[in-house]
């Protein structure tokens, strides 16, 4: 009796894995179906073919993937042997399984797997930690912010964050704005403490040394001092809301008229 409800059991397990990847192919088949339809509507518009474009918006969705409702008959007892592993674990009918968010890069996945599986991870590799470059803060006056956004233009790699702060030392700064472009849309006056900050990498020196021919008011002693004053000016969630250097975009920072 325990072996029937065990095998029943097991089977009732393996029809839930098997309706629930259904399901997951039905999801991710009408979501490829929709990525396709929306190349070829652009394809449509950029050709002007109006018409045709009508016809691929009435398209049907619909895939071909059947859910399970039941599990097939026997195998014989050699597909059996073939396909069934005593180990593999199938999780019981309506079991919910949370899904696990990690950043878009590999190191961050990594440290994810570390948490969960820490065993699993230390058997194939140890996570690298992430570090930021060495790293000093810069900061100029906010006059000069101009001519240090064409200077740095081709050096953006560099830049780790950047803004502008009313900034008598880096410990005492209130943040403005997170960009030339953004000042400028607040038309505030310029004041003698008000700075364009920059947390800039010093892996290669020449983007520093190229600042410093425009005289800024405060560079870091070095990277070590650096690391502090930045950590005081750029919390970690800095720019989480904006993009800190839309100055370095296809368009150039506008000036002002005088």
């Amino acid at each position: 009796m325990a072996l029937v409800e065990e095998e029943q059991e097991k089977r009732a397990r393996r029809l839930s894995e098997m309706q629930r990847l259904a399901r997951q192919a039905i999801e991710e088949a009408i979501q490829a179906k929709r990525i396709e339809k929306e190349q070829r509507k652009m394809q449509l518009l950029k050709s002007g073919n109006l018409a045709a474009l009508d016809e691929i918006t009435d398209e049907d969705e619909a895939v071909d993937i059947v859910v399970p409702t039941e599990l097939p008959e026997e195998h014989t007892e050699e597909e059996k042997s073939e396909e069934e592993d005593e180990n593999e674990y199938f999780p019981p009918p309506g079991l919910l399984i949370p899904g696990f968010y990690a950043p878009p890069n590999d190191i961050a996945k990594v440290n994810g797997l570390a948490i969960l599986f820490p065993k699993l991870v230390l058997e194939c590799v140890t996570p690298q930690e992430e570090f930021l470059p060495p790293h000093v803060l810069v900061l100029l006056g906010i006059h000069q912010r101009y001519m240090a956004i064409d200077i740095l233009r081709k050096y953006k790699s560099s830049i780790i964050h950047m803004g502008i702060f009313r900034a008598p030392t880096p410990y005492k700064a209130v943040h403005i704005a997170y960009s030339v472009r953004q000042y400028d849309h607040l038309n505030v006056p310029d004041e003698e403490e008000v700075r364009l900050a920059f947390m800039l990498s010093v892996k290669v020196d020449l983007p520093l040394l190229e600042l410093m021919d425009l005289r800024p008011e405060h560079v870091s002693r070095d990277s070590s001092h650096g690391k502090d004053e930045c950590a005081a000016m750029f919390p970690v969630d800095y720019s989480d809301a904006y993009p800190e250097f839309e100055d370095f975009g296809d368009m150039t920072v506008l000036r002002p008229k005088e």
